[in-house]
């Protein structure tokens, strides 16, 4: 094997350590904008999920939920100041607690780096469960169901790293009367930072040991 080949394979396996060690360090941040909810979205984000079409949600929800408009006493609230259809679990007249699924796959495919959703009237017996290929995350709600309050309904954005940009998916899950949430929005895409860094680190060195074993080798036959 000549000097130049095994640089470059030393130089592919650097990089390609250095991608795993990345990887590896998954994690969830979770940041919210007090409602109303209205635009922009978080930087990237498009809607992908509204509720608005019923031939949409084919293969993307599961579980137990129902898609209504308006409020119903004791049974769920709209989102404050949402005229429109949204996601309400449990389903309408079904005891708690119960599930509803997102089939995340069913609506993109790639990395999800970030994503976002309307939380109306968030309550501790709600909870997000993110299903991803590295593990479950639980982010329990934390107010106290107020149906008209900014701190009680927000859009939260979720930003993902590592394994868990493998989102598979999304689990509202509710112990009472209810969860309700509307527009789930997405955004996929490129490399996180540190993995473009590290794949420039890698690539760099490929190229600086190529061009040092040229010159070793230029001088050899000199």
């Amino acid at each position: 094997m000549n000097h130049l080949r095994k640089a470059l394979l030393g130089a592919a396996f650097v990089a390609a350590t250095s991608l795993a060690a990345a990887s590896a360090n998954a994690a969830v941040i979770v940041s919210s904008t007090n409602g109303p909810d209205s635009l922009p979205l978080p930087a990237g984000q498009s809607v992908l999920l509204d509720f608005e079409d019923a031939g949409q949600n084919a293969g993307v929800l599961s579980g137990d939920y129902s898609i209504v408009s308006g409020s119903v006493p004791n049974q769920y609230a709209a989102p404050w100041l949402d005229g429109t259809s949204y996601i309400v679990v449990p389903a309408d007249g079904a005891a708690a607690p119960q599930s509803a699924f997102i089939n995340v796959a069913a609506l993109m495919s790639g990395p999800v780096h970030t994503f976002s959703f309307y939380w109306g009237s968030n309550d501790t017996y709600n909870e997000v469960r993110l299903h991803t290929a590295g593990g479950v995350t639980t982010i329990a709600g934390t107010g106290n169901g107020a149906q008209a309050l900014p701190l009680t309904n927000q859009r939260f954005t979720f930003t993902l790293s590592g394994l868990d940009t493998d989102l598979q998916s999304i689990e509202l899950y509710s112990n009472g009367k209810a969860f309700e949430a509307d527009d789930f929005a997405f955004k996929s895409g490129v490399p996180e930072p540190a993995t473009w860094a590290m794949m420039i680190i890698g690539f760099g060195g490929v190229g600086s040991m190529a061009r040092s074993a040229r010159r070793k080798q230029a001088a050899a036959f000199a």
